[in-house]
């Protein structure tokens, strides 16, 4: 897992980073498909892999953050670069003391050097925003804001390359600010703003992006700082209702990319160019 790798790295290798988590917090570390004996705060019995199944753990590496009150204060579902790391350990270690909500928090902390404007896709569609319209294809509802570094890096290192637009084009794509008051049709018909939108789903993290069958469901959300192969997968995974048959992101994607090997492609899961190669050139897999 690189994404696990980079936490240990670029995280955990920061001192005030180590210091904190040394000191302020007590670390259990769980394998998702392990089978050790885990009491779960709640005090119910699981093995590492049915424990990791109920809290529906879809990608590595997922931390929660419980309180004193073994309440689950916050959950980071994916790998979160070194500054909104240290936001979400500020957060987690404060718990009652929060005034507001992380992504109100972590969005005031990520404002520098990043672009003031949202980034733009041709394959957005323009307001006014009906996500309850009918359509055959999946939605795909981008929550962003200006001023975002996370998501500069979506548009500027992910969204760009053929492999990402090839799935992306495939789906109905919708861009919202999450702190917009802009007027938006939820995908169950009511009607709200992008602002309420966004705390309904408690997106607290920019980008984010949530799935939707055509019958207004979630069935997928991307929310964390995800590089080329794994957002076409999870592009993929929806495009291709592949999570009705199996249910574990983390299985599918594996078996996709032995596959591709098997077909004599390279897969480097943390590449933003070459995330599939053959000959040292890029190859999109439609």
């Amino acid at each position: 897992c690189p994404y696990c790798n980079a936490l240990i790295e670029h995280n955990f290798a920061q001192r005030d980073i180590a210091e904190v988590m040394q000191s302020d917090f007590d670390l259990v570390a769980v394998n998702m498909w392990g089978d050790r004996e885990v009491i779960q705060v709640g005090g119910r019995t699981f093995t590492e892999k049915t424990l990791a199944a109920a809290l529906r753990v879809n990608y590595t590496p997922t931390l929660l953050f419980f309180d004193e009150a073994r309440q689950v204060v916050l959950r980071l579902n994916g790998y979160y670069p070194p500054d909104a790391f240290r936001a979400a350990l500020t957060w987690a270690r404060n718990g009652a003391d929060n005034s507001g909500d992380f992504s109100e928090y972590l969005a005031n902390v990520e404002k520098q050097g990043a672009n003031p404007q949202l980034n733009p896709q041709p394959f957005f569609e323009s307001a006014p925003h009906d996500l309850s319209s009918d359509d055959e294809r999946p939605l795909a509802v981008y929550f962003e804001q200006p001023n975002c570094r996370q998501c500069d890096t979506l548009h500027q290192k992910v969204l760009i390359h053929e492999l990402v637009k090839a799935q992306a084009e495939k789906m109905r794509s919708v861009q919202i600010d999450m702190w917009s008051d802009a007027p938006v049709t939820a995908p169950d018909g009511h009607a709200t703003t992008a602002r309420t939108f966004a705390r309904e789903l408690n997106i607290q993290f920019t980008p984010t992006i949530v799935f939707f069958n055509r019958v207004g469901q979630e069935v997928m959300r991307l929310d964390g700082a995800f590089r080329t192969f794994h957002t076409q997968g999870i592009l993929r995974y929806v495009n291709d209702k592949a999570y009705l048959e199996q249910p574990s992101f983390q299985r599918y994607l594996g078996t996709l990319a032995e596959h591709w090997r098997e077909l004599g492609l390279d897969v480097n899961i943390w590449s933003y160019d070459l995330p599939v190669s053959q000959n040292g050139k890029a190859v999109v897999v439609h």
